[in-house]
């Protein structure tokens, strides 16, 4: 860990089989934060702390020009970690901090159920981040009741009349009242940047999918829609939205 404070010229670190306690797990993140290391695998695992997702934090705060997905859904998904849900929610909060002066991340995914605060939070911080250009929403085991879900479209259609990069957006899995879907559709109309959407749209009017398809600025890629009953990757269209971040 104190290694790792000074050193400039390690890019990947690599701990295998290896065995500490939480405090020797705290001190290892404190130097992963201060670190100029790119790649970093290990099995080390525990409840309260995240190794990897220190590390990826990091590198946003430091505008590392190679960091340009964010994938929480990914960093967020440990086995062991992955029950805390008050330290998913932190983490969340920790990584809107970060985007709201970061300049290289491009593609952005939360793919968990997390408390609706943080979700906020996250969205917020788009509305000054200049970088991403791709946002994925995504609680595949989970949707919000309609209540929050309404809450959530009303951060987006707010985020959108301000950021000024984003390009595309997925949401799925949130329930949504008629009244919340057209808030987020008179944002698009609005919005001169969306190109593409995907939308759940098992509770989105079919007449307000519609009108999102002929608002975003390039009518060939329009792809807001009903969902299908199967997950997003059992049957997916060449035209629709990339799931997974893209490079």
């Amino acid at each position: 860990a104190d290694a790792l404070k000074v050193n400039r010229t390690l890019d990947t670190l690599s701990l295998k089989e290896t065995v500490c306690t939480i405090s020797g797990l705290h001190a290892l993140a404190a130097g992963l934060r201060a670190s100029h290391i790119t790649g970093f695998y290990t099995d080390l695992s525990s409840p309260a702390v995240n190794l990897r997702l220190e590390l990826e934090l990091a590198r946003v705060r430091r505008n590392d020009p190679t960091m340009q997905t964010l994938d929480l859904s990914t960093l967020l998904s440990d086995s062991t970690w992955a029950a805390n849900a008050d330290a998913i929610d932190q983490a969340v909060a920790e990584a809107a901090e970060c985007l709201q002066s970061n300049t290289t991340v491009r593609n952005l995914s939360l793919s968990l159920q997390t408390k609706s605060a943080a979700l906020l939070t996250l969205i917020d911080a788009l509305k000054a981040n200049t970088s991403v250009t791709y946002l994925r929403l995504v609680n595949r085991d989970f949707a919000p009741p309609r209540e929050e879900g309404d809450v959530i479209v009303s951060a987006l259609a707010d985020m959108l009349q301000t950021n000024i990069t984003l390009s595309e957006f997925a949401l799925d899995a949130c329930n949504v009242s008629p009244a919340g879907a057209a808030a987020l559709l008179d944002a698009i109309r609005t919005n001169v940047l969306l190109t593409r959407v995907f939308i759940d749209g098992q509770t989105f009017p079919a007449e307000v999918l519609a009108e999102i398809n002929a608002s975003l600025r390039d009518p060939d890629r329009a792809v807001a829609r009903a969902a299908a009953a199967t997950a997003w990757s059992d049957t997916k269209p060449a035209c629709e939205i990339p799931l997974e971040p893209r490079e």
